[in-house]
């Protein structure tokens, strides 16, 4: 049956559209992955009256299949000044703009479960978002006031962005006004001026030490006020903006409140060291690693916005510790903390709050309704499209699933899968199985209908009353109204 010319127009329009954005998508996310790095080695220079980064970044890795190549992305404003490997040779590296990344021929092909490392000299002006790797978003920035180097802004040598946990130990060195904040074992010590500052500027050197496989590569540097606290276990510190100092207690309050609250429902986090840091406007509202959440400093007012940092805080579960294995399993991340906001909501102002975050959400699933979930790696990981669908749909998806499983075997299973998969990478399937044997029973159809249809179903009870007699029988069931 064909529809009103008018309709027909718009079907094709949507489809054009959607090959164009198939087609347009960065030349990385068709990149078939050829190695796994497993740690990072990096020293790190910030010259902020300049914008400048200079580094030094040794690579190890392990070849995935046999390759004479290595494929890293790497943000456009940073100039490669030698590549070696680890015998010291040089090495040439072909820059492609378009995708952001490097391709380094090795002088020995690789064969498959074989390691090996390189190393990167660069440097360059961090300043404006035209470079970025993600189109008009700025992620990385060297300046006076605040430096910022998120591992979404590939400000070192990525591979397999999100979903290749690795190790790291990372120094920065920045002028000795500046604090730095970056995730595990932290250290610091003063150091000789740099060759690009002032010989009157001292610097000093952090190092921040991360051994368990994870995403470590976000720093932040600059002025802070440091709020700390060490009730119920937790390393809590909150660095605010001289401006908002008279907020850090409160955030510090609020932030042990929901930290804790995790750890009830979830189990232990990776660790129990939090570091709260304000950011500025001109990036994301929000962003994590390990040990660390960001909130922007238009999120910093005398009126918390708790939500958003619930869901920051959250990704120390789902992200830094259980993370996604594929582009595809994204929402296990994503929809995980946007889940843990709603329920934090739901434990700080009532059913009413709950409801009200549920209602958000389901907003969000159903504004892009063309691609299922299950196929969503074939978008851009930084579009709307995406993000929405991994973040609202994935959300929903859970609130569902607790309405299927029951409150009780809901939360059994997600602490399960928690625990399970602690500082591992994990699928829909691995959770899936753990949800299915927490339920007790097979959950094929619930997954199938989320994740490889569009929408997103809502599930409703359906009863029959039938009287025998004097007594009366209420039968139920579940069904999907669409």
């Amino acid at each position: 049956m064909h529809g009103p010319p008018q309709a027909q127009r718009r079907v094709s329009v949507r489809r054009w559209v959607l090959l164009f954005l198939l087609l347009a998508l960065p030349g990385w996310a068709a990149e078939k992955t050829r190695l796994r790095v497993d740690d990072y080695q990096i020293d790190a220079e910030l010259t902020p009256h300049l914008h400048r980064l200079a580094a030094h970044v040794k690579v190890k890795f392990t070849a995935l299949e046999n390759t004479n190549v290595a494929i890293f992305q790497l943000h456009n404003d940073l100039r490669l000044t030698k590549v070696t490997d680890d015998s010291g040779k040089a090495l040439s590296a072909e820059r492609i703009a378009q995708d952001s990344t490097v391709r380094v021929q090795l002088l020995k092909p690789l064969n498959k479960d074989q390691s090996s490392s390189l190393n990167f000299d660069y440097d360059g002006v961090l300043e404006s978002a035209e470079d970025s790797p993600v189109q008009g978003l700025k992620l990385a920035y060297v300046g006076d006031d605040t430096s910022y180097l998120m591992y979404a802004g590939r400000w070192f040598p990525v591979e397999s962005y999100g979903t290749n946990r690795f190790t790291a130990t990372i120094n920065i060195t920045v002028p000795v006004h500046m604090t730095v904040i970056g995730s595990g074992q932290q250290s610091e010590r003063s150091t000789p001026a740099l060759k690009t500052t002032a010989p009157s500027e001292a610097v000093k050197t952090y190092t921040f030490v991360w051994n368990k496989p994870s995403f470590p590569g976000s720093i932040v540097a600059g002025t802070f006020q440091d709020f700390k606290s060490d009730e119920a276990g937790v390393d809590l510190h909150v660095f605010l903006k001289p401006i908002h100092q008279n907020l850090g207690a409160l955030y510090a309050e609020t932030a042990l409140k929901e930290f804790t609250y995790f750890v009830t429902l979830y189990g232990p986090a990776p660790s129990t060291s939090l570091r709260v840091v304000e950011i500025p406007d001109d990036t994301v509202p929000s962003f994590w690693a390990p040990e660390v959440a960001g909130i922007a400093s238009r999120g910093v007012t005398e009126k918390v916005n708790y939500r958003l940092l619930a869901n920051t805080i959250a990704h120390q579960w789902w992200g830094a510790s259980v993370s996604p294995a594929a582009i595809d399993d994204w929402w296990l991340c994503d929809g995980f903390a946007r889940y843990s906001e709603a329920r934090y909501v739901e434990t700080a102002a009532g059913q009413a709050g709950l409801e009200e975050a549920v209602k958000d959400m389901s907003v969000g699933a159903l504004a892009y309704d063309t691609v299922p979930l299950s196929t969503v790696g074939k978008l851009d990981l930084f579009s709307p499209e995406f993000q929405t669908l991994v973040t609202d749909k994935g959300g929903m998806i859970l609130h569902m699933l607790r309405w299927v499983m029951g409150d009780q075997k809901f939360d059994q299973a997600m602490r399960a899968f928690a625990a399970k998969y602690a500082g591992k990478s994990a699928s829909v399937d691995d959770f899936r199985e753990v949800a299915e044997q927490n339920y007790g029973e097979k959950l094929t159809w619930f997954f199938s209908q989320w994740l490889d249809s569009t929408g997103a179903p809502e599930f409703k009870v359906k009863y029959t009353v039938y009287r025998l007699g004097g007594a009366r029988i209420l039968i139920c069931s579940v069904c999907r109204s669409s």
